[in-house]
């Protein structure tokens, strides 16, 4: 819409010139008898036209800016929607994006994304013998893609041989799923060989399929 305006701006001032300080050259002899075969002041039309076209711009931004799109995961079909609890065919859709979704998360060696609605912690990230960096990237990878879907009640972190680094994991795990997540939406819970993550305001659809 902007250069639209600015080029409906700029026929206005070069057909103004033309007509009203030229009107001998051939480009201004042709718009002189456009003007008489149209019967209207081409430069006021133009610049009506300019108008119009600037005010349409502005209120399709307004509009874009008051209803921004929400952020959806890489892959999934699913977003945020208020409680209420969805029908048996939404939440089957809802839960096949989930798993589709973290089924391509780019998660490094030794990282995987498991989902077994059988268990308390329906979501869990496995990580074989990844160092601590490794481990990091694949933390931060899920806190991105736990931002874009309905917030689960847990998901629980398993280290399966993993060198141990210099921080508990709980900080670890924390600040790894703080650069995506509000730090005050979630706890960590220090297991065996594991760290549970704890949601504090769950998405009520997770409670409905969960045992």
């Amino acid at each position: 819409m902007n250069a639209l305006f600015f080029a409906l701006i700029g026929l206005t001032i070069g057909s103004a010139a033309l007509l009203h300080f030229d009107r001998m050259s051939p480009a201004a002899m042709y718009l002189v008898e456009l003007e008489s075969l149209l019967g209207i002041p081409l430069p006021a039309t133009l610049a009506v036209l300019a108008v119009l076209t600037h005010m349409v711009g502005k209120k399709l931004n307004t509009r874009t800016h008051r209803e921004p799109a929400q952020p959806k995961a890489r892959g999934s079909v699913v977003s945020r929607s208020p409680a209420g609890g969805p029908s048996t065919a939404e939440a089957q859709d809802w839960l096949e994006g989930i798993k589709l979704s973290a089924a391509q998360l780019d998660l490094p060696n030794g990282a995987r994304m498991v989902f077994d609605l059988s268990r308390p912690y329906p979501l869990s990230l496995m990580l074989e013998q990844a160092p601590s960096e490794r481990s990091k990237r694949a933390i931060t990878t899920v806190g991105a893609w736990l931002a874009g879907i309905p917030t689960p009640p847990r998901i629980r972190i398993h280290f399966n041989r993993c060198p141990t680094s210099g921080s508990p994991r709980h900080h670890q795990v924390a600040g790894a799923l703080a650069k995506h997540l509000n730090r005050s939406d979630f706890k960590t819970i220090v297991d065996i060989d594991a760290v549970d993550v704890l949601f504090h305001h769950p998405d009520p659809r997770w409670m409905k399929s969960t045992p």
